[in-house]
């Protein structure tokens, strides 16, 4: 969303805010380094080139993006390449032991670690993707690239089909074959989201992770589907096949170690009942339904490392896969469901380059609704110096969740914690998100904390906190308004930073008040039930 997308904004507010936007030189735009090989196009068809003209049209907030496409062919990974880009995308197709050299590595491994460079990388069934993708740090132990890592084959036997029917005849009672086309027709395939965060004790809520997020039609539940995709390795509990011996590969800083986390899972329809056009060729082989992990993340930032996401598959991105989506959703009289489909598909794209993005373009991004907030209803009916932290905290998440949706005002709330006191952000992450656990350890065992605040108190006291500051600048601005005099934001974006921080701390610290007023009014009841024991 960009300026101009704020339709309920005051005109003279959108030309102010335009005018505003080249001062954030640090804002944007964030820059896009997508790598593919072999015969991975840049168009259409067998190729990427809708979803690079979206990523490359497409702004949140202050930030815009920008893409650079390259064929690995004539791309060499250097310092002086790499540190011109926020982020590196590759879709591999080649196979083998792979085509990084030792200084490509080393050239890698130190971006992502240094600068805090976010990675994306997906392959296909068998080897494919592995001479690109294997060697990058932590890319290569997140997703199977090799047969040695056991990566689901292209033939009938282990192979990874999502195909779904297109039509009442490919199921029951019927059974027609389900061709390999059906990965080019308007039906995407179901996806299981993990949850990630949690909140409200025994009766509370969980969601997706961000990347899964759409800001109004929920979480992405749907992916263009294909008859052999790849698999990234498991982070389930009790399944953990992540290879993390190596302390290089996931670092440990402060006694905080990040690992990957898969946040999506696909399914496979059981062949038979089901008949697969590639089966046909081999009745013989049964197909098992089976639940394989399709997208897992790694969160870095925790210690200072970039980001990394990795797919099943690059027919999840491709135009063959996706047109037809596209269409359907853009079709006269089309139905709700295509609408939403496709929605939540290229939001998907979309969300993978906020996530990458490094935690000061995010908090680029968030201000600009900030800003927005205080001259649209929220802030011009809600936002007043007699609300209470809380009051103003809750109109202003009322405000970002329509526009920037839940999850990413939780990962904002997330990040500004990480940023003031590291050691409060992980213990906010060990109530209220769902982690993965290294293998042979387990969950700690012990009763639900009744008495933790539900994710919206703590949300509300970060966000009131930061309301009540930016009051500061934007009432000024506000009395030009009235007197119907041109605005001006005479604040700097150093100085708006940390404005914002100041007012989280401040938002924390009424928190810290509420709670230990809490606990106060707690000791009488656990006075009685004590009594009640005897």
């Amino acid at each position: 969303m960009d300026i101009q997308a704020i339709q309920d904004l005051r005109p003279d507010v959108i030309e102010a805010l335009r005018e505003l936007k080249p001062r954030f030189k640090l804002c944007g735009p964030l820059k896009i380094l997508v790598v593919v090989d072999g015969s991975i196009g840049l168009g259409s068809g067998f190729g990427i080139g809708a979803v690079v003209s979206l990523l490359d049209s497409t702004a949140r907030g202050w930030v815009d993006f920008r893409v650079t496409t390259a064929h690995r062919s004539s791309t060499t990974f250097t310092d002086a390449l790499l540190n011109q880009y926020h982020q590196l995308w590759l879709f591999g197709i080649d196979g083998g032991a792979g085509s990084l050299s030792a200084p490509e590595r080393t050239a890698l491994q130190k971006w992502m670690d240094q600068r805090q460079g976010g990675v994306f990388a997906t392959g296909d069934h068998a080897d494919l993707g592995a001479a690109l993708c294997r060697q990058v740090p932590r890319v290569g132990t997140m997703r199977r690239w090799t047969n040695a890592q056991g990566v689901p084959p292209r033939n009938p036997e282990g192979r990874i089909d999502t195909n779904r029917p297109q039509n009442a005849t490919q199921g029951p009672p019927g059974y027609a074959v389900i061709p390999d086309a059906a990965q080019s027709d308007a039906v995407p395939q179901p996806i299981e989201w993990v949850p990630v965060m949690r909140s409200g004790g025994l009766f509370g809520w969980h969601a997706p992770h961000p990347v899964l997020c759409h800001p109004t039609h929920g979480p992405i539940n749907v992916m263009p589907d294909h008859p052999h995709e790849g698999m990234c390795f498991d982070t389930a509990p009790g399944n953990f096949q992540v290879d993390v011996s190596s302390a290089t590969e996931y670092p440990t800083k402060a006694g905080v170690r990040p690992l990957p986390q898969v946040i999506a899972y696909g399914t496979t329809l059981a062949d038979p009942p089901y008949w697969h056009e590639k089966r046909a060729f081999h009745p013989g082989v049964p197909m098992p339904a089976k639940r394989f992990p399709m997208i897992s993340v790694y969160d870095g930032q925790r210690i200072g490392l970039g980001r990394v996401v990795v797919d099943s598959t690059w027919h999840h991105w491709m135009g063959m896969n996706i047109d037809a989506l596209t269409s359907a959703a853009a079709a006269t009289g089309a139905t709700t469901e295509a609408v939403s489909n496709w929605a939540k598909i290229r939001e998907y794209y979309i969300n993978i380059a906020v996530w990458l993005a490094t935690a000061q373009q995010r908090r680029c991004m968030a201000r600009f609704y900030l800003s927005a907030s205080h001259f649209q209803y929220e802030g011009l009916e809600e936002f007043r110096r007699d609300a209470t932290t809380v009051e103003l905290g809750a109109a202003l998440a009322r405000y970002l969740h329509k526009r920037m949706g839940p999850c990413w005002v939780r990962a904002w709330v997330l990040d500004l914690t990480l940023e003031l006191n590291p050691k409060l952000h992980e213990m906010l992450r060990l109530d209220y998100l769902v982690d993965v656990l290294p293998p042979k350890q387990v969950p700690k065992p012990g009763p639900v904390c009744l008495s933790c605040p539900p994710w919206d108190v703590v949300e509300a006291h970060v966000l009131g906190g930061i309301v009540s500051a930016s009051m500061k600048v934007t009432k000024p601005v506000m009395a030009l308004f009235e007197a119907q005099k041109k605005p001006v934001f005479a604040i700097s974006e150093k100085d708006e930073e940390a404005m914002i921080l100041k007012g989280a701390a401040a938002g924390l610290a009424e928190l810290e008040k509420a709670i230990n007023l809490d606990l106060k009014l707690m000791k009488p009841m656990l006075t009685a039930l004590k009594a009640v024991r005897g």
